[in-house]
């Protein structure tokens, strides 16, 4: 091992290793206070350089602090901070891991006659330590973990000064070599069975001796199977096929199928691929694929694969999940979660990944989406646009791909604008109110004329949700630029929508300029509905009477405003409808009355209005509705004045041919029959 691989284990191990130790434990070594006598007798004060006052520091502080100080002590020093440390509770076994990797760099003799005068000293060990034997892996001691570090860095050394197996740091230095010097770790092995002790105990998922058959397989798998046979109360097969596929998989393929156990051993190979993120292999996954029975457990299996994988390399992730998931909502959501566990190291990456899906596929889960954000005067400002989705698990099950990347864009745009539009751009016409409102509501609010200018073009005529409210709100435009801007848009459905929701802006402030408005552009029924709906919500009567005098006003007006009107002067409402020449507007407007007067009208009242209707589809769509309605309550249905006065109201009709007149009075003999 070359002396800048050692330095950087140390460095990795100091950094990582002293995060086990809290800061009340740290605080008397910090602060330079005596060690205990005792071991190497009395200590000076280990002063660190850090800033004065650790009460102030946080923990990550407190552990980079000490990290520095191990990485630059000299053995001296060490066995100072290691003193120190005999002294106080719950020291965890990563900071004695910290010490000793650095101590055994530069003094490995020193480090381990330190460990073997305190081989009594014990840590508490917050993890499962499958290199120690069974006895230490709750609570350690100092000596096997000496051991276990010394052979990281040196295992001959390290097994130079040990009895032989007898010893209790003798299995601990064994597993720890597999990973250093595989084979002089399988020779210190067969040292061990030739003194007649057993090897060491292990599990499936538990089993650092199983990692060892992986790396030998790798260099000779001659020999890994040679220890396999010889092995025969542990199973070593699946981790021998996963190191033998890296030297040679058709003999490694050629003696699995030949295997009579082969079922089980590929069983065990899927699952120790879902289980570690860097045991997956291309041929390994196709193995799982074609051999594994269909159904859920392969399924589970090759899903937590890919989960794996996309931690190492989440665009092979997708290209296998696109390859080995057949159904396009379960991919979608793996997909998806992939995209989300990638979106705040690389946003860019995870939204390439989510164009990937169907922009309509549903069933993903909902995500919980998350942004830094920085204050800029007034404006917030994304300071930084990789997006958290802390949790792909649960929530809104119909959430599609396209709302999940409007959150991301809705970021992005902030410092890419560029990017953004070419993300959008990927997207169809009748998609893009879904998986572009945030960005484009973030960016109409800061440039109205460009993004309307950009959504004009994009949208061409798919404009059924279109969020124009929703989008430019923000914007603050005048009369003078909503007209400027209206008039410079192409036609299309985009810019009716724009001029429809413009015109109904200022339809309470100036209702005479929001009509001219709504009649720009060859006129907009949408955009003039939209103002007299608006315009009645505040002026109702007003609005009725401006609309029933408007010879072009569209059809559509009426149902808002005569209800509008209606709720606050009935009797003026229904005289004005009534007194209107026959024709398209007063039929549309007979009709508001119908279905906006209600409770408490009187249905004949509303019966006679619906014979006024011109248009006999829609006098008889109404007439077939109030009827019907009526039919099911039977005080009316007894009710012989209503019944003939339905029957005046029907035979009085002037706009109603024979066949109809017959067949609505016909109904109404049914439907109210006289009393016995």
């Amino acid at each position: 091992m070359t002396a800048g691989k050692i330095k950087l284990l140390a460095k990795q191990a100091a950094v990582f290793a002293v995060s086990a130790v809290s800061v009340w434990t740290l605080k008397p070594i910090l602060r330079g206070q005596q060690g205990p006598t005792g071991g190497l007798g009395h200590q000076d004060p280990v002063p660190v350089a850090i800033p004065e006052d650790p009460d102030d520091l946080s923990q990550l502080d407190s552990r980079l602090a000490l990290a520095d100080e191990l990485l630059d002590a000299d053995t001296a020093r060490f066995r100072k901070i290691a003193v120190g440390m005999l002294g106080k509770q719950n020291v965890e076994a990563r900071a004695w891991t910290a010490v000793f990797t650095c101590w055994m760099k530069i003094a490995p003799d020193d480090a381990w006659a330190f460990a073997t005068l305190h081989a009594d000293t014990t840590y508490n060990c917050q993890t499962h330590d499958s290199y120690l034997p069974d006895p230490q892996r709750e609570q350690g001691t100092l000596r096997p973990l000496a051991a276990r570090e010394w052979a990281k860095l040196d295992p001959r050394a390290a097994r130079a000064v040990l009895a032989g197996p007898g010893d209790p740091a003798f299995e601990t230095l064994l597993l720890a070599s597999l990973d250093s010097d595989v084979e002089y770790g399988f020779s210190l092995l067969a040292e061990q069975l030739a003194a007649g002790m057993p090897p060491p105990k292990a599990t499936l998922f538990d089993n650092p001796l199983a990692g060892g058959f992986t790396a030998l397989a790798r260099k000779n798998p001659q020999l890994a199977l040679e220890w396999a046979q010889r092995l025969a109360s542990g199973d070593y097969s699946a981790p021998l096929v996963i190191g033998w596929a890296d030297h040679d998989w058709s003999a490694a393929r050629l003696w699995l199928d030949q295997h009579p156990e082969r079922a089980e051993i590929i069983d065990s190979v899927a699952r120790l691929l879902a289980s570690d993120t860097g045991l997956y292999r291309p041929q390994l996954f196709d193995l799982i694929l074609h051999s594994l029975p269909p159904g859920g457990g392969r399924l589970e299996l090759v899903q937590q694969t890919l989960a794996n994988l996309a931690d190492a390399d989440p665009v092979r992730a997708v290209e296998e999940a696109e390859r080995a998931i057949a159904d396009p909502d379960l991919r979608a959501s793996i997909m998806a979660r992939i995209a989300g566990n990638l979106a705040h190291a690389d946003p860019k990456q995870a939204l390439e990944i989510l164009t990937r899906i169907a922009p309509g596929t549903t069933g993903l889960p909902c995500p919980d989406l998350r942004a830094e954000y920085i204050i800029d005067g007034k404006n917030p400002v994304l300071a930084d646009y990789g997006t958290y989705i802390l949790s792909l698990i649960g929530g809104n099950s119909g959430i599609t791909p396209a709302e999940v990347m409007s959150d991301l864009l809705g970021r992005l745009i902030w410092t890419d604008k560029a990017q953004t539009l070419r993300y959008l751009d990927r997207f169809p016409a009748d998609q893009i109110a879904i998986a572009g409102t945030d960005a484009i509501d973030t960016w109409a609010s800061h440039d109205p004329l460009e993004a309307a200018a950009w959504l004009a073009g994009k949208v061409g005529d798919h404009g059924d949700d279109l969020r124009i409210d929703h989008w430019f709100g923000g914007a603050k435009l005048t009369p003078d630029e909503m007209g400027t801007l209206s008039t410079s848009l192409p036609g299309g459905a985009f810019r009716d929508a724009f001029t429809a929701w413009a015109a109904g802006e200022f339809a309470e402030q100036d209702p005479a300029w929001a009509l001219a408005f709504a009649r720009t552009n060859e006129g907009n029924p949408a955009a003039l509905t939209e103002v007299y709906q608006q315009w009645a919500a505040t002026a109702p009567q007003a609005a009725l009477e401006a609309l029933a005098a408007d010879t072009q006003a569209p059809p559509e007006a009426w149902a808002e405003v005569v209800g509008r009107a209606w709720e606050n002067t009935p009797g003026a409402t229904s005289e004005l409808v009534e007194s209107m020449e026959p024709g398209t507007s007063r039929d549309a407007a007979l009709e508001a009355l119908v279905v906006g007067s209600g409770h408490p009208t009187p249905p004949p009242q509303q019966v006679a209005w619906a014979c006024g209707i011109m248009d006999e589809t829609k006098r008889n769509r109404q007439l077939e509705s109030l009827l019907d309605r009526m039919s099911l309550d039977l005080r009316q249905t007894r009710d012989a004045t209503i019944a003939d006065t339905l029957r005046t109201v029907i035979q009085t009709t002037g706009n109603m041919s024979a066949p109809e007149r017959e067949r609505w009075l016909t109904r109404i003999d049914l439907d109210f029959p006289p009393p016995p």
